[in-house]
């Protein structure tokens, strides 16, 4: 392998998936890395058809995103460019945020925090880009020298702005990436709080977490909450929610961690932390299939939602495991599940398929597939 791609491949094998597309893209990358050498731009406008871009998000210490409308592509993207042939994308992002905006680079992060593969449709031939997206922090006051041969408009734009904008007008991943850095960003401030070596960003059995402790007793799990601050979830060794509350307040989640790592139990922890409360075990599906619903990954949502909404179905554990819907009875244990079924995705729908069960069901629409779960669900009653 040439020096050059050992770089980027080895760049690529330590990202952490942020969902299941992420693992997808980063597995493509490494394969395609590993198969062939040429993955530089070598000839405009693309040659070859698939090239590896650096991405760069300017971001403002009070969150709001730089980006550029791109004459060529039609769309508002971070700005960015090509990788030239055997330069390292780390250069070639410094390189463009000096050439298309004036920017420095003392912000620049050391590595690319997300990775996109992208068919792109512009005003040139249409390719694929392989684009690392790398993170300059400004006070979002700089002068800017935009390229205007490259730009229609630069901006800084606001989060609830991005909200109500027509999401086709930018990067297809922009969310998402947007999505990775408010969890690296609470994930940072929780490291630097807490000092846990344990702590770690990622996902746990229920979707994607800004920041997770483990502990020989348990987890806990923090999740950006919807209508803002965090909501935080502890569960016990056997995996049952056994503490749950919502706080907006990192300070008390990095108390809440420090406790959790001495080894206090749940009743202790909401003693001392007054915005937790002990979950009953009504209370926990509730708060699992809250999390499921809306913090999910993308795939499971809409499934997730469908079942959630059959009130069967709404009285058992959900938990997803590789992009599958799992639901299992609540008399069983997450290590120990006799009485489960798991919604398989497939041409056609899913297979809904009942644990210890080998026959290979057929596919159907998602519709009918409820109604079987909650069929077999019931009857786990008898």
């Amino acid at each position: 392998m040439r020096e050059s791609v050992a770089v980027v491949h080895d760049l690529v094998s330590r990202f952490a998936p942020a969902d299941e597309l992420g693992a997808e893209h980063r597995a493509s990358a490494l394969a395609w890395l590993a198969s062939t050498d040429d993955v530089f731009r070598r000839v405009k406008p693309a040659s070859p058809p698939q090239h590896l871009v650096s991405y760069v998000v300017p971001v403002a210490a009070d969150g709001r995103i730089l980006l550029v409308d791109h004459i060529n592509a039609g769309l508002w993207l971070p700005p960015g460019g090509h990788v030239e042939v055997d330069e390292d994308p780390a250069l070639t992002a410094r390189r463009e945020i000096q050439e298309e905006l004036g920017l420095g680079d003392a912000g620049l992060s050391r590595s690319p925090t997300f990775l996109t593969i992208t068919h792109t449709v512009g005003q040139d031939h249409g390719h694929t880009d392989v684009s690392l997206w790398y993170v300059l922090a400004c006070t979002g006051d700089e002068e800017l020298r935009p390229d205007a041969g490259e730009f229609n408009a630069v901006r800084w734009w606001t989060r609830a702005e991005l909200a109500a904008a027509d999401p086709g007008r930018f990067d297809p991943h922009l969310f998402r990436f947007l999505a990775v850095l408010d969890r690296d960003v609470m994930f940072d401030e929780l490291n630097r709080r807490t000092g846990l070596e344990r702590l770690r960003a990622g996902s746990d059995r229920f979707g994607p977490v800004a920041a997770v402790l483990f502990t020989p007793n348990g987890h806990l799990s923090v999740r950006a909450g919807c209508g803002g601050g965090y909501e935080v979830m502890i569960l016990d060794d056997r995996g049952d929610p056994v503490a749950a509350g919502r706080t907006v307040d990192l300070d008390e989640i990095a108390g809440t961690m420090l406790d959790l790592h001495q080894e206090h139990s749940a009743a202790d922890l909401a003693e001392r932390h007054t915005y937790l409360a002990v979950s009953d075990p009504d209370v926990a599906i509730e708060a699992l299939w809250h999390i499921i619903t809306e913090h999910g990954e993308g795939s499971t949502v809409p499934i997730a939602r469908a079942a959630a909404a059959n009130p069967v179905l709404r009285r058992v554990w959900p938990w997803i495991s590789h992009g599958t819907l799992n639901l299992y009875d609540r008399r069983d244990r997450p290590s120990l599940v006799k009485r489960g079924l798991a919604f398989h995705p497939a041409v056609g729908g899913f297979r809904v398929r009942p644990y210890g069960d080998g026959e290979i069901p057929a596919a159907e629409p998602a519709e009918t597939a409820i109604a079987r779960a909650a069929k077999i669900a019931a009857s786990w009653d008898d």
